[in-house]
């Protein structure tokens, strides 16, 4: 019983350390980011935390402030949260904020969403090269100062990575292989995608319910989008054919 207790508490100590390393890697990349905004001359302002002990690394980062005089460039928003599983590195849930503004020279827009979120998936073998990516929007605005420029009550954007394969045959000859599924042609992908992230969302959520904001527990109630109806079951049933009859 000692030694299993002796175990636990190793146990428990390591991975308290390892949690504590990663989050002192991340608050450092991220502040080494803001910090070199700065040195180029970029107007910065924003409020840092970073929790989820002991399954997650919850970025949350508060009244952001981005403003660079020299292209005329600014953003201000609310709220941002990147959200991170300990043992799934290169997942991230992005939950993006429901006010923004964004300023190009002397124009000015205004979003606003009900929901804006987002999942990047990176290579396990490369930090910076992404594998695929979900965006989802509900009630999206985008208002100018003086109009509405766009309106949406539900966007949904999937990217994959397309894997580049060729089949070469023994007589050194080369036949192209049929081009692989676009998510548009195959709503199955799209839907993998929202239940992988939804998945990764409910892992995060484990441990520390009273912390999962309420725009994930709405999205986790959702259901995921149906397939389209086939043409056979859509369209209409062809009527059967008539034997043909001898005359007499």
């Amino acid at each position: 019983m000692r030694l299993l207790v002796i175990v636990i508490l190793i146990a428990s100590s390591g991975w308290s350390a390892y949690w504590f390393v990663g989050k002192s890697i991340r608050q450092a990349a991220l502040n080494n980011w803001f910090n070199e905004k700065s040195e180029n001359g970029w107007d910065v302002q924003n409020t840092l935390h970073l929790r989820g002990f002991p399954n997650r690394f919850d970025a949350i980062i508060e009244d952001i402030n981005l403003n660079n005089p020299k292209s005329g460039l600014k953003w201000s928003a609310d709220r941002l949260e990147i959200l991170q599983l300990s043992y799934k590195p290169n997942h991230f849930i992005v939950l993006g904020p429901l006010e923004q503004k964004l300023q190009i020279f002397d124009q000015k827009l205004f979003i606003t969403s009900k929901k804006l979120r987002g999942s990047l998936v990176f290579q396990k073998d490369s930090e910076h090269e992404l594998d695929r990516s979900t965006i989802s929007s509900e009630k999206l605005i985008i208002n100018t100062s003086t109009d509405t420029f766009f309106a949406a009550e539900k966007i949904i954007l999937a990217l994959r990575k397309k894997n580049n394969t060729e089949n070469v045959e023994e007589k050194s000859t080369e036949e192209e292989l049929d081009d692989p599924v676009n998510i548009e042609d195959d709503p199955n992908v799209l839907k993998s995608e929202i239940d992988d992230i939804r998945k990764s969302i409910v892992s995060m959520s484990v441990g520390q319910p009273e912390r999962t904001s309420n725009i994930v527990k709405e999205w986790l109630e959702q259901p995921a989008p149906e397939p389209p109806a086939s043409a056979e079951s859509s369209g209409e049933q062809a009527a059967p054919e008539e034997e043909p009859t001898e005359d007499k």
